[in-house]
């Protein structure tokens, strides 16, 4: 009797087992832990905010000049499949710029993610760092001009 067989079952089960632990991995990822009031937490406290549909918390970490407001974030629309990874944080005493990629879909063993880089500035107001502009995933505030 051959041993054929065998081999190539115990081969279908060892690529089943490697293709479940990359997926289990791929898709438990954790959250990391800022230290309180930096600008990378505020920047996190706001994506969360923004994931989790809470724009009532998202625009406590927005500044007042910006020229965004809830009803703007309302209408953001976020992909919750998205994952989000700190790639630079800059400051001065006043000013900070925080530079994260997010990357959408659900890469497979087979297909690349897409990546979009989003930069946040954020100003010091009365000792507290808030985002300022318009930020992602808000893109249109209605203060566009020429």
């Amino acid at each position: 009797m051959s041993k054929m067989p065998n081999r190539v079952i115990i081969v279908v089960i060892a690529l089943v087992a490697l293709v479940a632990t990359l997926v289990f991995f791929s898709s438990n990822r954790t959250e990391s832990q800022f230290e309180s009031g930096t600008p990378e937490w505020v920047v996190q406290q706001y994506l969360v905010a923004m994931f989790e549909g809470d724009t009532d918390s998202a625009i406590s970490h927005i500044s007042e000049s910006s020229p965004c407001n809830v009803s703007h974030l309302d209408r953001a629309w976020v992909d919750r499949n998205a994952s989000i990874d700190l790639v630079e944080v800059s400051t001065t005493d006043s000013t900070a710029r925080v530079e994260v990629d997010v990357e959408f879909g659900n890469a497979d063993l087979f297909s690349t993610p897409y990546v979009e880089s989003h930069i946040y500035r954020l100003e010091r107001v009365d000792s507290e760092w808030l985002i300022t502009g318009v930020p992602w995933p808000v893109y249109d505030c209605g203060a566009i001009t020429k």
